[in-house]
């Protein structure tokens, strides 16, 4: 099976699949949700019994072979080979990724004021691709409601060629490769400065620096 560069998040709840209950629970938050042949379980304790269940029920191997990137998610695609009915078969995991903004918030639910920390993921979408992201977004939703909201997106012109040149030909372009690098920090001479950003009144053709450290 292809190798393929998971996220190390990602990566690492592979690899903890593979020792049990306990390993699986570590890498989740006591908020998190698992959805599973149509149950729902809430919370790392509910995740380490369900974990823990379908291991004593089950013996499998749990193969990651694919992963797409789009609108802000991350989506696994890993075949899952064992002693259940249907073996092998694939399974998709949805991750959400991109900038995440967490804190306390407050709903007005069934007439009650609820409180409770709430992610807010913010992303970017072409116009045409909403209905595909709500799609997506609702079916590994675990709540009544998924709230997902689309604010018209007004940036700079340069700003709106990156993401025209980000989703251009998404539907043939290749796999999207995972950069081995890290952040550092750059040391610029004050006269490069006005070199270094593309301007939005100049040529807005190609947008994405060809530079490999940027």
């Amino acid at each position: 099976m292809t190798e393929i560069n998971l996220p190390e998040p990602i990566a690492a709840y592979f690899d903890a699949d593979k020792r049990g209950g306990d390993a699986v629970a570590r890498c989740f938050t006591n908020r998190a949700v698992v959805k599973d042949e149509g149950r729902t379980y809430s919370g790392s304790e509910a995740i380490k019994a369900w974990k823990t269940a379908a291991s004593a029920k089950y013996s499998y191997v749990a193969e990651p072979f694919a992963v797409d990137q789009s609108a802000g998610l991350f989506i696994v695609t890993s075949r899952l080979t064992g002693n259940f009915p249907g073996s092998p078969v694939d399974l998709r995991h949805l991750i959400f990724g991109g900038p995440v903004l967490s804190g306390p918030a407050r709903f007005l639910w069934k007439n009650e004021i609820v409180e409770h920390d709430y992610a807010w993921i913010l992303t970017f979408t072409r116009e045409d691709l909403r209905d595909e992201l709500t799609r997506e977004a609702e079916k590994e939703s675990a709540e009544a409601i998924c709230m997902i909201s689309f604010t018209p997106f007004d940036g700079s012109p340069a700003f709106q060629a990156l993401l025209e040149e980000a989703f251009n030909g998404r539907e043939t372009l290749p796999e999207p490769r995972y950069k081995d690098a890290v952040a550092a920090l750059a040391f610029v001479a004050s006269s490069e400065i006005p070199n270094r950003t593309i301007s939005s009144w100049g040529d807005l053709s190609r947008v994405q620096p060809q530079d490999e450290t940027r």
